[in-house]
């Protein structure tokens, strides 16, 4: 039988060794570099604005500090609604997500949301779109710039202030009212 030769095993012990000291002094000094860090919520895959996030929605992650948006991050956001599209990734933060879940957490405090019947004339409308309501007895704006909270096949619900809902709902009921999509802020 032949001797065991300790060297080989003790050459590749070291070798192991250097390369984990090499590794781990690299990860040290990149941390180092970035500062402290933070244990965020983060975008698994897109979301659609309107949408009620899941836990396959979110995951957490290890961020920088330094490299965080300046804004608060949301704390626990499953449940919550989407009030934007979400795009994978990105760290999920407050203001982008409704305080609460389903079409009521897209109505801000202030508002209400009114259901208008959909035509041949609306036009193609997603949850987060601006919309100009208009008609009424005396053709003109009724709501303008009314944020889009839920779309279906019958209606598109909007969000609109408090006193302007009266007013929009006695427009519905009165069947005089059509939508027109509002481009982008310049």
């Amino acid at each position: 039988m032949p001797a065991r030769r300790p060297l080989p095993r003790l050459l590749l012990a070291a070798a192991l060794g250097l390369v984990t000291a090499v590794v781990v002094h690299g990860r040290v000094v990149e941390a180092d570099r970035w500062g402290p860090t933070r244990r965020v919520p983060v975008v698994a895959r897109a979301v659609a604005a309107g949408t009620v996030l899941g836990a396959d929605d979110v995951r957490t992650a290890v961020v920088p500090v330094a490299a965080l948006p300046d804004a608060d991050v949301a704390s626990a956001p499953v449940g919550h609604t989407a009030l934007v599209a979400l795009v994978a990734g990105e760290v999920v933060l407050a203001g982008r997500v409704a305080p609460g879940a389903g079409l009521a957490g897209l109505v801000a405090p202030g508002q209400r949301a009114v259901a208008v019947p959909r035509s041949s004339a609306t036009p193609a409308v997603s949850v987060g779109d601006r919309v100009d309501v208009v008609g009424g007895e005396v053709v003109g704006i009724v709501a303008p710039e009314a944020s889009v909270v839920a779309v279906d096949d019958r209606s598109v619900t909007v969000a609109v202030p408090s006193a302007t809902a009266p007013r929009l709902a006695v427009a519905v009921l009165g069947g005089q009212v059509s939508l027109a999509l509002v481009g982008p802020k310049s």
